[in-house]
């Protein structure tokens, strides 16, 4: 049904008129990216394809089918108001290269090379030293230390990192230790917090700072 469902509902819609639809005053562009849209949140919801794979096949969907450059039949032999303001090609194909794409990207690859290498469970087990054996700095660390990694790593990514390497710590508490939930709810906390300390820590700060500059 996964396959199945996000190609029918998307199908449908553009074939059912917008009158149908309650929808009278849509162009023909307009009805196509409605098309598109239910296409692209069927997809992501439900996976048939990787998720970047959608991506990048939602910018292909509206080359073919809402772009100036789009098949040709979908573009000719139709008035002007029926039709709609097709999108310059030229506006979709820089969506591969926006600098919030990069700004993720230079991100992303920071991640995997401290991942492939261990470097961030090196960092972290160094840095955890300096607190101790005393639950509340060994805490205190450990936020500390996760909030800063989140600053260039994505927030979900580094609340796991985290938690395994806490896991030997919380072998050692009981399992119905309210401290034990303590430790726990710190990691997501901190990364949370720290996500926000740079453009890269999590994806809206990177939309934000598009509209702020």
């Amino acid at each position: 049904m996964k396959y199945l469902i996000p190609l029918a509902i998307p199908i449908t819609l553009w074939l059912t008129p917008p009158e149908m639809m309650g929808l009278s005053d849509l162009t023909l562009v307009q009805h196509r990216m409605l098309m598109i849209f239910s296409l692209a949140v069927l997809c992501w919801i439900l996976e048939p394809i990787p998720i970047f794979a959608t991506s990048v096949f939602l910018i292909f969907m509206e080359l073919l089918l809402v772009s100036n450059k789009s098949v040709i039949w979908l573009r000719q032999g139709f008035e002007e108001h029926q039709l709609g303001v097709l999108l310059p090609y030229e506006e979709l194909l820089k969506s591969f290269a926006s600098p919030i794409i990069m700004l993720f990207l230079g991100g992303f690859f920071l991640a995997i090379a401290a991942t492939k290498y261990r470097l961030d469970r090196n960092l972290a087990r160094v840095l955890l030293r300096p607190f101790g054996n005393n639950p509340r700095f060994v805490m205190l660390g450990l936020m500390l230390i996760t909030a800063v990694f989140s600053m260039f790593m994505s927030n979900t990514a580094t609340t796991a990192l985290m938690l395994a390497i806490l896991a030997p710590v919380l072998n050692l508490f009981h399992p119905e230790d309210p401290a034990r939930v303590g430790f726990i709810l710190s990691i997501p906390l901190a990364a949370n917090i720290g996500g926000v300390g740079t453009p890269i820590g999590t994806p809206p700060n990177a939309v934000a700072m598009k509209y702020l500059t």
